[in-house]
């Protein structure tokens, strides 16, 4: 799922490529804002933002497609069984069975952006623009769904104890129970649209807000320090000493340490509205302008790649390796040594 893991750290324990060596790259006639996600046998799932979903075997050939699944900005993610979740702009959250059929869609009053994420016990979390944040299960029905003050764009990130965080275009980051109760929420002085939150391993919640803050808040729902860096629609990742990476607008990649100091920046190409991806060696894989870039622990450059168009898209890494991404030129690329 998107962020590799419910708390959405977004580090994978695979390395990946060392060089921006192109595998394949294939056409899917679309833009493609969505981030792979990577099944069990190493099916590649991807939307786009036209009128098929798309699944990729892992040498480039197309394995299905699903045709009615249109303008799919979301982001997949994968039940244990197997049936792959993704919402769209005409709504809907899709439940598409593993051979690509659909199994079921539940339509929302506002298009789908945000990224599903699923509990340990199948249940499936998205929020929509119509301001709800939803419970689904497993077969379809409403579980629950929780009213926020605005658009809930953000993908939620659920905590070890259960705990749903998700953030709203109202201004607040949302901590919900999982029987859809508010725990707490906190008000980030300016919306959470695009950021979605990432949870540390001390249970601190990271998260950007569209004015340019970036918010370390604990579990109690009070903030343990925020920075500001201009405006962030990009989405925090935590590597393994517990450093933070996140995106700009200002073309910048930070890191920041722990306790809310800057590590190091590294300035890319133009807007980073990908998501940074950290590799099982921490190498820093993201999108920035039309580049691919690969970045060391220390900030250094290790490889780029131009790919035809912007890439909004964030990065995926296979069992195996491979880099996996989209592009706005209609690409998903495939990068490996």
């Amino acid at each position: 799922m998107f962020g590799h893991e419910p708390q959405h750290t977004h580090r994978s324990p695979f390395v990946g490529p060392q060089t921006g060596n192109l595998k394949w790259k294939f056409d899917t006639g679309a833009v493609v804002y969505s981030s792979p996600a990577i099944g069990a046998d190493g099916t590649i799932y991807v939307g786009t933002w036209g009128d098929y979903f798309y699944a990729m075997n892992p040498d480039g050939t197309l394995k299905w497609r699903c045709e009615g699944v249109t303008s799919a900005y979301s982001s997949p993610a994968i039940g244990a069984d197997g049936t792959i979740y993704v919402g769209t702009f005409d709504n809907y959250l899709y439940a598409i069975n593993p051979e690509g059929t659909v199994k079921w869609r539940y339509e929302t009053a506002g298009s789908v952006y945000s990224n599903p994420a699923i509990g340990i016990d199948g249940i499936v979390y998205v929020g929509s623009d119509d301001s709800f944040f939803y419970a689904m299960n497993p077969d379809g029905t409403l579980k629950w769904r929780y009213k926020t003050g605005w658009s809930v764009n953000s993908s939620p990130a659920i905590a070890q104890d259960g705990t749903l965080y998700v953030g709203s275009e109202d201004g607040y980051l949302y901590a919900v129970s999982p029987d859809g109760t508010l725990k707490w929420k906190y008000e980030a002085h300016a919306p959470v649209v695009c950021s979605s939150p990432a949870i540390g391993g001390d249970g601190t919640t990271y998260v950007g807000s569209d004015y340019g803050d970036l918010y370390a808040v604990c579990a109690d729902g009070t903030v343990k320090w925020s920075y500001e860096m201009g405006q962030v629609v990009s989405s925090p990742a935590i590597g393994a000493d517990g450093t933070i990476y996140m995106g700009n607008c200002d073309h910048y990649l930070y890191a920041v340490n722990p306790n809310g100091a800057v590590r190091w920046t590294y300035e890319t190409a133009g807007f980073i509205f990908s998501s940074p991806t950290i590799g099982g060696d921490g190498t820093v894989y993201l999108g920035s302008s039309h580049y691919v870039y690969a970045l060391n622990p220390n900030g250094t450059l290790k490889w780029r790649y131009s790919a035809g168009s912007s890439v909004h898209s964030s990065p995926s890494i296979g069992a195996d390796g491979t880099l996996y991404v989209g592009s706005d030129d209609g690409y998903l690329y495939a990068f490996a040594d």
